[in-house]
């Protein structure tokens, strides 16, 4: 059990199992029912995405979320039994390593160091160790660096309106200053210094469009459409807590130079709540 802080209700999980249809047959499959307790007695809360087994719970009152670490042994092989509940709502988390498989382990929210801990449980046989798992920062949005004038002034790349890189959420970006009609691209990336071996930022002047600059390392381009000027990207927020990556504009624009494109500014987004 665990306090959700976002709906200041105390939340039980409890394991149990749902029908599934697959195929032409109703297959049982291992989930997590919770509860709430609202003061006169318990109700169900429905989750989309339901943990496949209770675990270790504890309320990070930093970020305002229930963090959960499962007990499903039939997942074994994957690292990723940790989940965040709040409001109603449940995310699995991407870890790159964690606790092995367990149940009857315990779990409490440092409040002094802002880390959930988690201690012990059985597996066959009693465990002593001690884990440490923290939410990490507030999603954030932060612009950096300048992009170079085409033929309607220099191309701006911004969140739309107070979107950030929230996990469970999509993320929206909104494109501006480009040309009235031709493609125009969000370039993603996982680094700001390093494109294939090319120091970033890069001078693309070289290339026939001086003042440009290409800022991300682009492992992902993706088209938008163009609409008299504006656009806007949206994506679903990967479920890396702290995980960094990096977007600018890109626009085909024959008339501010040699090589016919234009970028923007960039942005720094870091995934979080």
């Amino acid at each position: 059990m665990a306090i959700d802080p976002v709906r200041n209700r105390l939340t039980l999980a409890v394991n149990d199992t749902a029908l599934v249809l697959i195929g032409s047959t109703y297959v049982p499959i291992p989930v997590a029912l919770l509860y709430e307790w609202n003061g006169f007695g318990w109700n169900l809360r429905t989750l989309s995405n339901a943990p496949p087994a209770n675990g270790a719970m504890a309320c990070d009152t930093w970020r305002q979320r229930i963090v959960l670490f499962d007990s499903a042994y039939q997942t074994t092989g994957t690292p990723n039994h940790t989940w965040m509940i709040a409001d109603g709502a449940s995310t699995q988390l991407t870890t790159p390593y964690g606790p092995s498989l367990r149940n009857q382990s315990a779990m409490a929210f440092d409040p002094v160091r802002g880390v959930s801990v988690l201690f012990g449980g059985q597996n066959g046989f009693p465990m002593g160790d001690t884990w440490e798992f923290t939410l990490g920062e507030l999603a954030s949005c932060t612009p950096f660096g300048g992009g170079c004038f085409g033929s309607r002034g220099i191309p701006t790349l911004t969140a739309q309106g107070s979107s950030v890189p929230r996990l469970g959420q999509n993320f929206t970006l909104q494109l501006g200053a480009l040309p009235w009609t031709g493609p125009a691209f969000v370039a993603l990336g996982l680094s700001d210094s390093d494109y294939f071996g090319i120091p970033l930022p890069a001078d693309l002047a070289a290339i026939g469009a001086p003042t440009c600059m290409l800022r991300t390392s682009s492992e992902e381009m993706h088209l938008v459409t163009n609409v008299l000027g504006s656009a806007s990207f949206s994506m679903a927020v990967p479920p890396v807590p702290n995980g960094v990556f990096y977007a600018q504009a890109i626009s085909f624009d024959l008339a501010a130079n040699p090589l016919g494109l234009t970028t923007s500014n960039a942005l720094r987004l870091v995934i979080g709540l």
